[in-house]
């Protein structure tokens, strides 16, 4: 096939919540779309959500970066994954630009396999599940806050929910303590911190949530420097477990950290890593040493990248645990009218990503214009 049109769009769709942890407050979605056409009349969309705090980008210089790249992207022929990759990889600047990477490969992979009549995750592999149990996130504002989600989340039987903690040791086990009332001893909970203490704090925090429970501690420290999880392993207790997000972002921040069993496992998003192929190899330096892993998303996502989550997690098939693919329980709309979605027990099925081939997604240009800020046309 030969890519025939490009177009790049900036989205902003407002959230039904605000969010908000220790490194950003968020209310809308930010998301780049590209759309690639080929010759023979298919259209493709990927998407990223740039995040300052994750990667150091920007909405308008990710859009920028696209907008750049794809005026070479005109005429090019692709016919296979390997011809993708080969094509990224051979573009200079996008090994310091993942969610600009992430967005055109998505748009190459949902081109081609419309163009072939094939779904993205037969392209890559063979799904190891049918179907994923996905888990819930919570902000941890006030137990009064937390109550009324708790309940929601237990009457619809999610199995594994996670819990934004901060700063206040108190107020965090008291979270933790209505969630653990409502939710009773079945459900595992985890809890993100976001970066929000140092090691001194870390280390108090940890062993107190460790011993409340908590299967995995995520991102207790700034994801500045690596030594500090050393450091931070050597002073915590060998059974307590230790996950990060925003400090491996690179396959090189992956190798440096399983190499030498810094921690314990990695939040793996489909954007920060700069598409599917690039978390494939973070997975699988993560496997080679033992680590575990989750997959994670954004906050804001749509299905675009949701699709692309969920056909990661089927194909690798051993996910800790799995978040995303909230649709327009989270967003006010998405980009299709059927969202790709979670439902009861937070199951999310293969059977999903089969309504379109591709990633799975009947992306509607109607939506995109109304949640429009700027866009622009190779």
């Amino acid at each position: 096939m030969i890519i025939t049109d490009t177009e790049v769009f900036f989205l902003k769709i407002p959230l039904k919540a605000t969010f908000s942890h220790h490194l950003a407050v968020r209310n809308t979605s930010e998301s780049l779309l590209v759309a690639l056409a080929d010759d023979e009349g298919n259209t493709g969309y990927g998407e990223s959500t740039p995040r300052l705090y994750v990667t150091g980008e920007t909405p308008e210089g990710t859009l920028a970066g696209l907008q750049m790249i794809l005026e070479a992207f005109d005429g090019a022929e692709i016919n296979t994954v390997a011809d993708i990759a080969w094509l990224l990889d051979g573009t200079e600047g996008l090994d310091r630009a993942p969610s600009v990477r992430c967005a055109l490969e998505l748009a190459l992979l949902d081109l081609l396999g419309k163009n072939k009549q094939q779904f993205v995750f037969d392209m890559l592999g063979e799904p190891q599940a049918e179907f994923l149990h996905y888990s819930i996130a919570i902000n941890g504002e006030t137990p009064q806050s937390i109550e009324p989600i708790a309940r929601q989340i237990a009457a619809n039987k999610v199995r594994q929910v996670k819990l934004k903690v901060g700063p206040d040791a108190v107020l965090n086990h008291q979270n933790l303590a209505m969630l653990r009332e409502i939710l009773g001893e079945n459900v595992e909970i985890r809890v993100d911190a976001n970066a929000a203490w140092d090691i001194d704090e870390a280390v108090e925090h940890i062993q107190g949530l460790a011993a409340a429970g908590v299967f995995f501690i995520e991102q207790p420290l700034p994801p500045g420097g690596r030594d500090q999880w050393l450091a931070l392993k050597k002073r915590i207790s060998p059974d307590v477990r230790i996950c990060v997000d925003e400090s491996v972002c690179t396959l090189e921040d992956a190798s440096w950290l399983a190499s030498r069993n810094a921690v314990h496992g990695f939040n793996l998003k489909i954007s920060k890593h700069g598409g599917l192929l690039s978390t494939f190899d973070v997975y699988e330096e993560a496997k080679e040493n033992g680590l575990f892993c989750q997959l994670g998303c954004q906050v804001g996502e749509t299905s675009i990248l949701s699709a692309a989550g969920r056909t990661f997690a089927l194909l690798t098939g051993d996910m800790r645990a799995c978040e995303g693919s909230y649709g327009t329980m989270l967003l006010e709309a998405d980009l299709t009218p059927n969202p790709l979605q979670i439902g009861f027990q937070g199951i999310g099925t293969l059977d999903q990503l089969k309504r379109a081939y591709g990633l799975g997604v009947a992306v509607d240009l109607s939506i995109v214009d109304a949640f429009l800020v700027k866009s622009r046309k190779s």
